[in-house]
Parts: C-alpha cells; structure tokens; sequence
C-alpha cells in the first residue's frame, strides 16, 4: 500500500494524484477511505505524513529503506516489549533482538537464536 502511495504522489498528471492531494488536504472526509488508511499506516510506524510526502516526495530507494527501517522498529518494539513482560520467555535475552534484523533473517531464526549462544 505504502509504495503505491509513494508511485501515485510521484505522477502529478494523474487522477489518482488529484485524489490524493483533495483526501489529503481535506480533514472532512473520515472513514474508511483508501488514503485514510494510508494516513493511519504513516502514523503508525512514524513515517512522515501524507501531506510532507506530497510537498517532498522521496526516491523510491529512500522511501523503501525508511520504510524499512519503521517497520524494523515497530517489530523489535513489540517483540522487546513481549519478552520483557510475559513470563513464559524470562529465558529469551530481550537485548539480543535489538541487534536482529527481521525483515532480513525472518521470526524463526530470532526465536532460535535468541535461546542459544549467538552465531559468529
């Protein structure tokens, strides 16, 4: 979604950019629009909003690595904050999975990993 998001707000001739600009700008229209989704994904992995993406729009390689990087750390949040509060994984060391990338090696091989010694 985010990166069709980013293809539509980078062609300005388009009618799907004239959408985006009016949905954008106009706080009157709530619900479940498409584009209001867009703004909710944004806020939730504190990326810059719809509007600054529309004034400044990135390159798709910056776009794909801050996207990246939000949904790095929206993970590793969620999985420090379920390892330091549920006392069934006292035994997984929670500061391990900071150092973890999980887009890149995947759920599984940070659960085994983080259970054993670490691989050089």
């Amino acid at each position: 979604m985010l990166s069709l998001f980013v293809k539509i707000i980078k062609d300005h001739e388009t009618v799907e950019y004239d959408i985006a600009v009016r949905t954008t700008c106009n706080e009157i229209s709530k619900g479940i629009h498409w584009f209001n989704q867009i703004k909710k994904i944004l806020d939730k992995y504190d990326l810059p909003t719809a509007y600054k993406l529309l004034s400044n729009s990135p390159s798709k390689l910056a776009w794909k690595k801050s996207v990246k990087c939000a949904l790095y750390s929206e993970v590793t949040n969620a999985w420090y904050e379920d390892v330091t509060t549920k006392p069934s994984l006292k035994y997984i060391n929670p500061e391990i999975l900071r150092w973890v990338d999980p887009i890149q090696y995947g759920a599984l091989y940070v659960i085994i990993y983080t259970t054993a010694e670490w691989p050089n």
